[in-house]
């Protein structure tokens, strides 16, 4: 639940600063929505094997700056592309 997230971040905000993320299967962005929001987010790279929900992220979050996507299948390798 987000609230555990929540709280983790906060820990880990605590003992490090300004997080780079990234979400394996942003999905509907129901957790990308509650993060994203958080001032110490420095950018956050939303991944999803489906192109249709990686179509949805910046209708979801309003084009976020902090935001960018990558189609990413977790059973091939991760591009270096994705994480330049």
């Amino acid at each position: 639940p987000l609230h555990l997230i929540e709280k983790t971040l906060r820990v880990v905000e605590e003992n490090v600063g300004d997080l780079d993320i990234c979400e394996i299967g942003c999905g509907t962005c129901g957790l990308t929505r509650g993060i994203v929001r958080r001032p110490s987010i420095r950018r956050y790279l939303a991944t999803d094997v489906s192109p249709a929900f990686l179509a949805n992220v910046d209708t979801i979050l309003g084009g976020s700056d902090l935001v960018e996507k990558g189609l990413w299948d977790v059973a091939k390798p991760l591009s270096a592309d994705l994480l330049k």
